[in-house]
């Protein structure tokens, strides 16, 4: 079994590079500081250098700290280390489905989606009893999914 299934593998809720990302994205997307946001993705950075081997195993490098980066690009970086960081935790996917980044493609599937889910499909179970639930096939055609320029 894989150490992540362990029955003793640490799930950390609430983490120091989650926090200082919620900051970055924060600060840039509502005007605030690029030079502030900045400095809260880099203290991300920082912190997961520190977590890991030191210096980095053989064949990878240590994240370097970034500079010059304002704007759009400054809020792409952010949400891109976020998704990095936070992979297989369910903020991820709060994060994608509001901002549609990192601009992602499924993968090669039988059922021809070229498009990435934008919410959790409900349970057949569910679908039984309760009649309010998105028919899957209207979600398929239409705001089930998301790509980057999709938001509503």
């Amino acid at each position: 079994m894989p150490p992540r299934f362990s029955a003793t593998t640490r799930i950390p809720y609430v983490s120091y590079v989650e926090n200082e990302l919620i900051l970055a994205e924060a600060t840039s997307a509502t005007g605030g500081s690029d030079a502030v946001a900045l400095t809260h993705l880099n203290n991300a950075r920082a912190f997961a250098n520190a977590k890991f081997a030191s210096p980095p195993p053989v064949g990878s490098t240590a994240l370097p700290t970034l500079v010059g980066i304002t704007g759009a690009a400054l809020f792409d970086s952010i949400m891109v280390e976020k998704y990095v960081s936070l992979f297989q935790n369910m903020e991820s996917i709060s994060d994608y489905r509001r901002t549609c980044i990192p601009d992602i493609t499924p993968s090669h599937n039988t059922q021809s989606f070229t498009k990435v889910p934008g919410r959790l499909y409900y349970p057949q179970n569910e679908r039984n009893v309760n009649p309010n639930i998105p028919d899957p096939s209207v979600q398929l055609a239409t705001h089930g999914f998301r790509n980057q320029g999709d938001l509503d």
